[in-house]
């Protein structure tokens, strides 16, 4: 997914995934419409869960749907990494009502299209 915003929005991708800069609101309505565009379905998933979700879970999960890192993540998101382990944990029970690692959400997470 990096690879396709790189080559569709050169200069979103170079703020998020290599300057680490915090997203203006315009770059984060381009890459909420690039990732809902790529995945219908996680686009529908997300819509469904919305209620469940705050605007830094919410953000998470977009991201990583797009492929980014936790460390990366929690850069853009001005938290610890140790937040974002947290809530991907208190994510994947509450949205999936699985108990496991953070990672399990990410692969759950990445695998709607």
């Amino acid at each position: 997914m990096l690879e396709k915003m790189m080559s569709q929005q050169p200069s979103v991708y170079k703020r998020f995934a290599i300057q680490g800069n915090e997203p203006t609101a315009e770059e984060w309505e381009q890459i909420e419409a690039m990732v809902f565009e790529l995945y219908p379905q996680f686009h529908s998933f997300l819509q469904t869960h919305s209620s469940l979700l705050n605007y830094k879970e919410e953000k998470t999960c977009i991201l990583i749907r797009a492929g980014f890192k936790p460390k990366m993540i929690s850069e853009l998101l001005h938290v610890c990494p140790s937040y974002i382990s947290n809530i991907r944990k208190e994510m994947l029970q509450r949205l999936f009502k699985m108990k496991g690692r953070p990672k399990d959400f990410d692969q759950l997470l990445r695998a709607i299209t």
